[in-house]
């Protein structure tokens, strides 16, 4: 992991962001990165984590091992996806995506942990599965499922409110965690019997914060016939 610094074309040096192309909880940082009109003023750098095995790089600028880790051009480091967001929202968009003021910060907040449990239970969802099938806790799975039904079923219930509000923190990690059941999870149906969330999503989905911070799972990536 390089300490040189990049630049932007302006002559800006840029923020770091460790960062992985499958992870929902990065593309919630770059999102809301883009809404802030800073998608060119971070470099990414691509980062393995898997809790299992060290990553002292990683580890030497987040105690966790995990990312997102942002580091700031002066040095300073920040983890925690909503801690990156607050930090990025503070320092360059005056409370744009998180509010300061009650009770507009809580209402986003609240939304901001409805789809923070969507990626977490997703994410433990998918560590489940990788477990041979005789080891797997099937009552843990009945209940990712009931999780996240109950915290779809309660965003679908906010979202036909949502129509005329401005972009915040909630709704950019509900679109990376909605994204993410469609990445990871194409077997469920987030969309049925919740009209409103699949309208706000599919509204949401054309913006250019979200068309620009696609999932990609490398190992699916198709590579070059390099054959004559």
């Amino acid at each position: 992991m390089t300490d040189s610094k990049t630049e932007t074309s302006n002559g800006i040096t840029k923020m770091r962001l460790l960062w992985s192309s499958r992870s929902p909880f990065v593309r919630k940082v770059l999102i809301a990165a883009h809404e802030l009109g800073l998608g060119d003023r971070i470099e990414l750098v691509p980062t393995f984590v898997t809790g299992k095995i060290p990553v002292p790089d990683v580890e030497a600028l987040n105690p966790s091992g995990q990312i997102p880790t942002l580091v700031d051009v002066d040095g300073a480091t920040v983890f925690d996806s909503t801690a990156i967001i607050d930090y990025l929202d503070t320092k360059f968009g005056s409370g744009l995506l998180l509010p300061r003021a009650y009770p507009q910060r809580l209402d986003v907040l609240r939304r901001v942990a409805l789809a923070q449990g969507i990626k977490e239970k997703s994410i433990r969802w998918i560590s489940e599965r990788l477990r041979p099938e005789e080891h797997r806790d099937a009552e843990l799975v009945v209940g990712i499922a009931r999780t996240l039904n109950n915290c779809l079923d309660a965003l679908e219930t906010d979202a036909a409110r949502w129509k005329d509000m401005p972009i915040d923190a909630g709704h950019v990690g509900l679109a990376a965690a909605l994204g993410y059941l469609d990445f990871r999870f194409a077997q469920v149906s987030w969309r049925t019997r919740r009209p409103a969330l699949e309208t706000w999503h599919k509204t949401f989905a054309q913006r250019p914060s979200y068309i620009a911070t696609e999932f990609v799972d490398p190992n699916k990536v198709a590579q070059p016939n390099t054959k004559p």
